[in-house]
């Protein structure tokens, strides 16, 4: 199946045209950090419209915790966001934590976040969703497979969303990130493409 990644940096998104084009999936992002304030502004619309075309839906969330009780409350918040759509989304819950999640933890605490550190936000955010009855995976890349930002156990205990841009899979996914410059029908710019 083939799928794109979505948030407000589209904005406004024609999803005919995005149906039309030949995908089947996509997933969108509901939100980031642990205020429900920084919902992305285009959620309902995305999500909405692509469940109107027919689309498999699935979400994400940009974490930026900086404790396991931070994480926790992401996840409620992700779960505000996503539980009108209970019933109706049919692709895993993501949580996203990337560079920029690093970086902002470097800002606020003073210094780099563990590798147990990273784990223990992943694993606090996702059974939290868990237990509010979601289908939950990881998004992640090589580098921090590789560097164990996040631990085996964790990984080969939920599904995976694996950004790798080169070629086939270098670990076992789920769902595969292939690049960040696809350019798909209904999508104004660049867009990332998944399979």
């Amino acid at each position: 199946m083939k799928g794109i990644d979505v948030s407000k940096y589209q904005k406004l998104i024609n999803w005919d045209k995005v149906d039309a084009s030949g995908i089947d999936f996509a997933l969108i992002r509901a939100g980031m950090g642990n205020v429900i304030s920084q919902k992305d502004k285009f959620f309902d619309t995305n999500v909405q419209n692509a469940l109107a075309q027919g689309l498999h839906v699935g979400v994400y969330y940009f974490s930026y915790a900086v404790s396991v009780a931070d994480a926790q409350k992401e996840a409620d918040i992700c779960n505000e966001i996503i539980k009108p759509y209970k019933g109706k989304l049919d692709f895993p819950i993501a949580f996203d934590y990337e560079y920029d999640s690093i970086n902002y933890f470097k800002r606020v605490i003073g210094r780099t976040p563990t590798n147990v550190e990273i784990d223990s936000f992943a694993v606090a955010f996702l059974e939290r969703l868990k237990s509010y009855g979601w289908f939950v995976n990881i998004y992640t890349n090589n580098d921090f497979i590789r560097s164990g930002r996040f631990s085996r156990d964790t990984i080969s205990k939920y599904d995976v969303w694996l950004a790798d841009y080169s070629g086939g899979p270098d670990f076992p996914c789920g769902i595969q990130q292939t690049g960040s410059t696809g350019r798909v029908p209904g999508i104004n710019g660049n867009g990332d493409m998944d399979i």
